[in-house]
């Protein structure tokens, strides 16, 4: 077994952690949303609410860049070579907007932009095109996976 054979073995591996992490992130964020708050405690809620979404994003970028792994001999996911481009813009804008409140909010409003909501418009954006990005990816690939089976081919 080779090197390339022996990582591509972890691609979905590595894919079912991230999508355990964002099930786990949005099975809490559900469980606490419909929990009634009790009395003083919303700093916590709150708090526990930026980590989920954390652990969620994190486990996004997991499941991105796993799937963006080549498959091994026999077992994995294909992907061509524009699909994983798309899986890995995907987990490259999540992980910006993971980081951007980290580190550019912080600059941005004191660049003198105010009450200006373009931070909160960019952090949104890099959302959607993570999202959109790896929805793309697997889309066109089970397409395609869809086509080879009614052609009939492998």
């Amino acid at each position: 077994m080779n090197s390339r054979s022996a990582l591509g073995s972890l691609q979905l591996p590595v894919a079912a952690v991230g999508a355990l992490l964002v099930a786990f992130a949005v099975d809490g964020v559900l469980s606490l949303a419909s929990a009634p708050a009790p009395d003083g405690e919303g700093f916590v809620r709150g708090l526990a609410m930026v980590v989920l979404y954390a652990v969620g994003l994190f486990g996004f970028v997991v499941f991105a860049l796993g799937l963006a792994i080549r498959p091994g001999e026999g077992h994995g996911v294909s992907f061509r070579r524009r699909q994983r481009r798309l899986l890995f813009a995907g987990a490259g804008a999540t992980a910006a907007a993971l980081l951007l409140p980290l580190v550019a909010f912080g600059v941005l409003f004191g660049a003198a932009l105010g009450d200006s909501q373009l931070p909160l418009y960019l952090w949104v954006l890099l959302h959607v095109v993570g999202a959109l990005s790896v929805g793309i990816a697997l889309a066109w690939r089970g397409a395609e996976a869809i086509r080879s089976l009614a052609e009939g081919t492998p």
